[in-house]
């Protein structure tokens, strides 16, 4: 099977857009049928980065911008050599003489639309809607963004798919693989106190202002002296300062001197920041899927979460998960701070679930999306 792929993705930005294509392309590859995979992209892919991902033909295709490249140059290309199938993210282009199977993460969109810049909030309600209906196939990555799709569209139950992501493969070994690497993480980063850790771009939806205040008063109350790590380069709507300013306030006005503000950090740290931590905790108001608590429970690190969608649904009953409500979300906190039992117990859950996902499975179902829609 001719597969082509708007894989854009992978030379962008370090996101979780780049991590589901990246992971998704490899382990089709080296699924036991492999489809034949052609991969365009806007910006050449490098050599070691095709070499990583596997055995498909990377195409690099030229354009003023990432608008003319989906509307205009992609469908040339694909008229001029047209695969079996045509994987897309959100947008299904015009005039493509094939199946298109497109992935649409969440609709946060249009559920949250004060998250989102006013100019890519209308060109994802512009265009998203039309392209699920013209899409032969619609991925998304939980059962909970399944449901928000056919709820908030007017869409056949049948053609929307859920194919929950997977660990990278640096997640896959038991938290010893990392015990090395804990020492030079916490020089690196000063991290000399006991600390709890988030992770996540510093925009409203992942709610790293509201951890920052929450952090404040359970630290009190618990009476510790552990520090509060975020990591997450800066996004639209948040900032450092506002994160900054609310832990201030719920700590009688006295700079916190225990919240400590990474900055982006590299892929290759997390894993050890994972497991150095005395816990993780994920407050995000909504996510599609929700990686970060995923990889701390493969990393044997106890994991606090929100209740909102699809946290409950990654985790199950390997996580602590607790209402977006100040003081029960403190109360958890505290739980988390104070009970080394049930942080134990929660260390202990976390690994067999985490081993659950896999890209080999995220890979199989996206492929059988293929030959479902190849057959029809």
């Amino acid at each position: 099977m001719n597969v082509a792929v708007d894989g854009r993705a992978i030379t962008g930005r370090y996101t979780g857009d780049r991590t589901y294509w990246r992971n998704l392309i490899r382990a089709m590859l080296s699924a036991p049928d492999p489809p034949k995979l052609t991969v365009y992209t806007r910006i050449p892919v490098d050599a070691a980065e095709a070499a990583w991902l596997g055995q498909a033909e990377f195409i690099s295709l030229p354009a003023a911008n990432d608008r003319v490249w989906s509307l205009l140059v992609l469908p040339r290309a694909i008229q001029a050599k047209p695969p079996d199938v045509l994987h897309v993210q959100y947008n299904v282009p015009p005039r493509i003489p094939c199946p298109v199977v497109t992935t649409v993460h969440d609709v946060s969109f249009r559920l949250y639309p004060q998250w989102y810049r006013p100019y890519d909030r209308l060109l994802l309600n512009m265009f998203a809607a039309a392209s699920m209906r013209r899409a032969a196939r619609v991925i998304t990555v939980s059962e909970s963004s399944r449901r928000d799709i056919l709820r908030l569209y007017d869409l056949d139950p049948g053609l929307v798919i859920a194919t929950p992501l997977g660990l990278p493969e640096e997640f896959l070994n038991p938290r010893d693989k990392f015990a090395e690497s804990l020492s030079q993480v916490r020089a690196t980063y000063g991290l000399d106190a006991p600390f709890v850790f988030s992770v996540g771009v510093l925009q409203p939806r992942k709610n790293l202002a509201f951890l920052a205040e929450a952090f404040a008063v359970a630290r009190q109350s618990a009476a510790g002296g552990m520090d509060l790590v975020i990591a997450g380069k800066p996004g639209w709507g948040g900032s450092a300062e506002e994160i900054v300013d609310r832990a201030r306030s719920a700590n009688n006005g006295a700079d916190p001197a225990w919240l400590r503000l990474l900055g982006y950090v590299p892929d290759g740290d997390l894993p050890a920041l994972y497991a150095a931590s005395l816990f993780y905790c994920h407050p995000a108001m909504y996510e599609g899927f929700g990686l970060p608590p995923l990889e701390a429970m493969a990393c044997g690190t106890p994991v606090l979460v929100s209740d909102r969608p699809a946290m409950p649904e990654v985790v199950g009953d390997a996580a602590l998960i607790a209402p977006l409500e100040q003081q029960q979300f403190q109360s958890a906190l505290v739980r988390m701070m104070t009970d080394p039992a049930l942080r134990e117990s929660l260390a202990a859950l976390g690994p067999p679930r985490a081993a659950r996902f896999t890209w080999r499975s995220t890979a199989a179902r996206t492929i059988q999306a293929y030959k479902d829609v190849t057959a029809s």
